[in-house]
């Protein structure tokens, strides 16, 4: 309803582990501190390296963090972007375990209002957010969050900004990227 990034990158495309953790294992080895994953839809890394195969044998962003966090020397992982619909069971519980990942998570909220998210044709609604922040708090030792969010989406309502405030209040974020539609 108002991102480009689904027409022009209709499908995913994930590196295989293997790449990456070479590249990585070079770039370490040659003194690199710190590594961030990024790309479009972070948290649905390995999805089309997965489909077809038996669930023992999927390689999703999780499976990628252990990887890299079993090769040796000194640096951390910084992940980007991520939705928080895609945060969820085996992934939290990898970032838990995996002390090299920087406990910092971008989580896309764009509006708190469930009215716009649903505008925004958004796969998640405002308290399923905050319960993904609630169960990253828990899992992580004092993560910091940082967000998205989209100012004057049309229609939006004074109640909907409202909606919006109160969320960003709740999720305790440690700093807005804030944009005017």
């Amino acid at each position: 309803s108002y991102c480009i990034i689904p027409q022009v990158r209709p499908t995913f495309r994930s590196r295989p582990i293997d790449e990456i953790v070479a590249e990585v294992a070079r770039l370490t080895g040659r003194g690199v501190q710190e590594i961030v994953l990024t790309g479009i839809h972070l948290g649905h890394y390995g999805i089309d390296l997965s489909r077809g195969r038996a669930k023992l044998e999927w390689q999703r962003l999780w499976h990628l963090i252990e990887r890299l966090g079993r090769l040796p020397g000194d640096f951390r992982i910084r992940l980007s972007s991520l939705e928080a619909s895609e945060v969820r069971g085996e992934f939290v519980e990898v970032l838990a375990r995996e002390s090299r990942v920087c406990p910092h998570l971008h989580l896309c909220l764009q509006s708190g209002s469930d009215r716009i998210l649903r505008l925004m044709k958004r796969r998640y609604r405002s308290a399923g957010f905050l319960e993904r922040i609630r169960r990253l708090r828990a899992a992580l030792d004092q993560p910091a969050f940082t967000t998205d969010v989209i100012i004057g989406f049309p229609g939006e309502t004074e109640e909907d900004f409202e909606a919006t405030c109160r969320v960003v209040r709740e999720a305790g974020f440690a700093k807005l990227h804030l944009f005017s539609y």
